[in-house]
């Protein structure tokens, strides 16, 4: 199994979720119009089929609005109909049943109904080892036109060894993700032994020895 493999389970159950799996993939978008029309269909197969993986390329974000209209389908009802707390927003969001990486849903879901593209940028991030492009990036990778607002901590210090190209120094990342991975920047392996004195001193309160090992 490669990367593609793995990136294409994960869009297949994130089309599921928003319902349109079967149509896109296996019914080739026909009848055509039915349950949505022919481009976003097309754009949803590219996207699984050219495996256009858009989870960790760049922090995500939410149009409130529209997360409700999809959660409205997810859960079956709508949440603003129900006349006591208990029917709310949050109750529904324990009734459904999310797919790993759910952002992705959403995304599938803004190009089904609210016309957004995938931009295939491979030319420029190169190719995905596993994952995203930005997790793990390829050498000579080219970041700068995106101006992502957060990159991975391997990219990071792939950029400053200067095995990618630099970022954007008009809009530079304001964020670090998996910051547990590359060049350590925060006391990261005195904090992880700080951490794991206080996990091991709240396990034993509870008389849990199972992990001494591992702490």
């Amino acid at each position: 199994k490669s990367g593609k493999d793995y990136d294409q389970s994960l869009i297949s159950q994130n089309l599921n979720f928003i319902g349109l799996e079967s149509y896109v993939l296996h019914q080739k978008c026909q009848p055509a119009n039915d349950p949505i029309p022919a481009a976003p269909c097309k754009e949803l197969q590219r996207v699984y089929e050219q495996a256009l993986w858009s989870w960790w390329t760049d922090l995500p974000y939410v149009n409130m609005n529209v997360a409700k209209q999809m959660f409205k389908f997810a859960g079956k009802r709508d949440p603003d109909a129900g006349k006591d707390e208990k029917d709310g927003w949050q109750a529904l969001a324990k009734e459904i049943r999310f797919e790993r990486f759910e952002h992705v849903g959403y995304q599938l879901w803004c190009v089904a109904y609210h016309g957004w593209r995938f931009e295939d940028v491979t030319a420029f991030a190169g190719l995905a080892k596993w994952g995203s492009y930005m997790e793990d990036p390829s050498e000579g990778a080219d970041f700068a036109m995106f101006s992502p607002m957060w990159v991975s901590g391997q990219a990071a210090e792939r950029e400053e060894a200067g095995k990618i190209a630099r970022f954007s120094r008009d809009q530079p990342p304001l964020i670090l993700f998996h910051a547990d991975q590359g060049k350590d920047r925060s006391r990261r392996g005195e904090t992880r032994k700080e951490f794991a004195a206080v996990l091991s001193i709240l396990l034993h309160s509870v008389s849990r020895h199972e992990y001494d090992d591992l702490l």
